[in-house]
């Protein structure tokens, strides 16, 4: 190993247990004060020049997440997220009800619209709907992180790591899904009892809240009818318990105080504002199966929601996360700088020398990328890799266990996937989730899953010839 290198590795480890760690009384700076910190020293040790730093951005996630949020606050200011989390969420008052839908709603919304793009949008309206019903939102949050990442092994369309692969993979798209989304469902199935066993005596925060709204499942036509009443005339029934409401709705009065909650939301649906947003968020999210790049697809479409909008953007530009921007780019610029240096497939090559197709390869080359995918991020990490794989023949089966092993990968840390993160920062004013908290759950489960989905792509590759 070169200086550059141990240099590299030194800084980059350094960094990495201050974000993994809480605040130290000595060093108090959160995690994009870390990385900012990480960055300037890489700069001051030459690791790379500025114009090199800004070249290992990358500017598509950038503009994709900027863009996305963008969107995201004018539906928010419309009122979207508050009644689609009602809509959606009014039955499901059981909270083992409530993992399963959020693991498979997750999961499979990432296997098309990418795990990232799906955390920003739902974490949000879940949060929401978990805040209201009293339950704990640490249990769910990580279930909607790992279950993004999960569901981003479906298809290529899941993980940016999976579009580059499905770019160098001979497997049609129709293919890789036909032998992938059994293999998806299998792992969010066994991610949701993972989940509802380890977080059992967690998953409600306070059980005194009333809950009668869910059990009773009121509908949102009704809610409506009652906002939209101009005249409620009160009158005490016969068993002195109930209200009377023009056009004869006759409602428990502990049901109508929980009503009252959701009406103070659903009251702030703006229709003009409403339609225009949901219109420009559904054709956007269209657009990506249709052109490319997807970054300024989502650049275009927010752009055009500013225009149309008819109100004054400088107020949603504020609400933007800059704090979460400011932390990926930091972050690409350590991680591309380590890549850069060559210490990535230099460990690589140290590790693995053999392509022979054999159990024994096989299982190395997965449990390498699963650390390594962990250690240099998932994205740059395939990036090297693929290299060398696209000079190996009959490489199928190689581009199916890369594009499961990175992306499973990212449920062992915090860190591990972008998805993550995002979970993380949506959720910080309500809720911290630790690197430990997130470890305790992610390290065995990730590695109880690894270990049955590398061994059914093995099947696969067993039993059927175009692998």
């Amino acid at each position: 190993m070169s200086y550059k290198q141990i240099l590299c590795l030194i800084i980059y480890f350094f960094v990495y247990i201050l974000i993994s760690s809480k605040r130290f009384k000595f060093f108090n700076l959160g995690r994009t004060g870390v990385a900012l910190f990480g960055v300037v020293l890489m700069f001051i040790f030459k690791l790379f020049s500025a114009n090199e730093f800004i070249s290992l951005i990358d500017w598509d996630t950038i503009i994709l997440l900027f863009s996305l949020m963008i969107i995201i606050e004018y539906l928010d200011e419309s009122g979207f997220f508050d009644f689609l989390s009602f809509y959606i969420f009014k039955d499901y008052y059981d909270p083992k009800k409530l993992i399963f839908l959020i693991v498979f709603l997750v999961g499979l919304s990432s296997a098309f619209f990418i795990n990232d793009i799906t955390c920003l949008i739902l974490t949000p309206m879940i949060l929401r709907v978990l805040i209201k019903k009293g339950l704990n939102p640490l249990p769910y949050l990580i279930a909607i992180a790992t279950s993004s990442n999960i569901g981003a092994i479906i298809a290529y369309t899941g993980a940016p790591q999976n579009m580059i692969i499905g770019n160098l993979c001979s497997l049609s798209f129709s293919k890789y899904f036909i032998l992938m989304f059994p293999l998806g469902l299998i792992l969010l199935y066994f991610n949701y009892i993972f989940i509802f066993l380890f977080f059992r005596k967690k998953l409600i925060l306070n059980k005194n809240i009333n809950h009668q709204i869910y059990e009773n499942k009121i509908s949102f036509s009704k809610i409506n009818k009652i906002i939209n009443l101009e005249n409620i005339e009160k009158e005490k029934s016969k068993d002195n318990n109930k209200i009377k409401i023009k056009n004869s709705i006759f409602i428990n009065k502990k049901i109508k105080e929980k009503i009252d909650l959701f009406i103070h939301d659903l009251k702030r649906i703006r229709r003009p504002l409403f339609r225009r947003s949901v219109t420009v968020a559904l054709l956007t999210f269209l657009s990506f199966f249709i052109f490319k790049p997807i970054s300024w697809v989502a650049l275009i479409g927010a752009v055009i929601l500013i225009v149309i909008s008819k109100k004054n953007e400088t107020e949603y530009l504020k609400r933007i996360d800059w704090n979460l921007l400011i932390f990926f780019i930091c972050l690409f610029g350590l991680i591309g700088a380590l890549n850069e240096s060559g210490l990535t497939i230099y460990l690589f090559e140290k590790f693995i020398k053999n392509f022979e197709l054999n159990l024994k390869n096989f299982f190395i080359f997965n449990l390498v990328s699963l650390i390594f995918s962990n250690i240099f991020s998932n994205v740059p990490y395939v990036l090297i890799v693929k290299e060398i794989i696209q000079k190996i023949p009959d490489n199928n089966i190689w581009y199916l266990f890369l594009a499961f092993t990175s992306t499973i990968a990212g449920n062992m840390t915090l860190l591990g996937a972008v998805a993550n993160i995002i979970v993380a920062e949506k959720a910080k004013n309500e809720v911290q989730i630790s690197f430990k908290e997130f470890f305790m759950y992610g390290f065995p489960s990730t590695l109880i899953l690894f270990i049955l989905g590398f061994f059914i792509i093995y099947l696969y590759w067993l039993v059927i010839p175009f692998l």
